[in-house]
């Protein structure tokens, strides 16, 4: 078995450094890697990776883990029972899911005030400052792209990271609880609209009317 899956990798490999301009409709990009009738295009690596030192080897891992996938899909789709493999339910579901999230976004975005003022975020970074020490490698969460010499300058003498280097995230944080409470009170909205109303019954609610 596991002869087996390194030997696909292999082949997998070999197939991307020699493959060509094959692409294929909502492909683009030079064709990387193909599992079965499954194929993997540069515009699938979903990223730009010009200009990043370690490009080849990100490539490389991208391309190994959706193998790696298929891989495992093709097994399950061998091995699994039709019982087990009929996920309509669980695709209704979250297709259900992802339809309506995306329409109260919509609402939301519509009707939310984005604006974040200084005193807000600076207010959220001394109410939080446990979150932001440096022994919970919070730098590497926050993606902060600064040279060690600058952030060891930086950091207060309680090792907690500096404002300056945690603004951006903190108004992503504010802007996403924001957000949050807009979607909230669109999904009230809707479920306590009038003419929503008309359209649902639940046995014993005697709040309807």
């Amino acid at each position: 078995m596991c002869g087996h899956i390194k030997f696909c990798l292999v082949t997998v490999i070999l197939f991307a450094a020699f493959s060509c301009q094959n692409n294929k409709p909502g492909h683009s990009g030079k064709l990387l890697a193909a599992v079965g009738d499954s194929r993997f295009y540069e515009s699938d690596l979903g990223i730009s990776l010009k200009g990043n030192k370690d490009s080849i080897a990100i490539r490389n891992n991208l391309i190994r883990d959706w193998v790696k996938k298929q891989l495992i899909f093709k097994k399950a789709m061998e091995n699994l029972s039709d019982a087990e493999k009929n996920k309509d339910r669980e695709l209704k579901d979250y297709y259900e899911s992802l339809i309506s999230q995306e329409y109260l976004n919509k609402i939301a975005l519509a009707n939310a005030d984005t604006t974040v003022d200084e005193s807000e975020m600076v207010a959220y970074y001394q109410a939080n400052k446990k979150n932001f020490e440096t022994k919970s490698n919070i730098l590497k969460f926050l993606n902060v792209n600064v040279h060690s010499e600058q952030i060891d300058s930086e950091i207060s003498a309680n090792n907690i990271v500096p404002y300056a280097l945690v603004r951006d995230r903190i108004k992503q944080i504010i802007l996403n609880r924001k957000m949050a409470i807009y979607v909230k009170h669109a999904e009230n909205q809707i479920y306590n609209d009038g003419e929503s109303r008309k359209l649902f019954e639940i046995s014993g609610d005697k709040t309807k009317k």
